[in-house]
């Protein structure tokens, strides 16, 4: 199944009979992710958060792609969730 994301660039608008050069920036959605393994997140108490206890999940999440290759792609991605408050409203998407 696809996994769609955002790619951040900059599409160029140009005529040099008109001269006309104009740089506009973009979120264009794309696939480019998709057939790679998903690293998702998990959630840590707030009194584990930055502890060794917390510090061992991450690592031992990787060591055990590391051990069983078999069971993962060879790229690993993560998705890296921006804030939402109560409401579920983004600044980000808000802007």
């Amino acid at each position: 199944e696809p996994f769609y994301s955002f790619r951040n660039e900059t599409f160029v608008h140009a005529s040099r009979e008109l001269k006309i050069h104009n740089k506009i920036h973009v979120l264009s959605q794309c696939h480019d992710l998709t057939g790679n393994s998903l690293l998702t997140s998990f959630y840590v108490l707030p009194e584990l958060v930055g502890s060794a206890w917390s510090e061992l999940n991450s690592r031992g999440r990787l060591l055990f792609v590391a051990s069983h290759p078999e069971r993962f792609a060879d790229s690993v991605v993560t998705e890296i969730v921006g804030y939402s408050d109560e409401n579920g409203d983004s600044p980000f998407w808000d802007a």
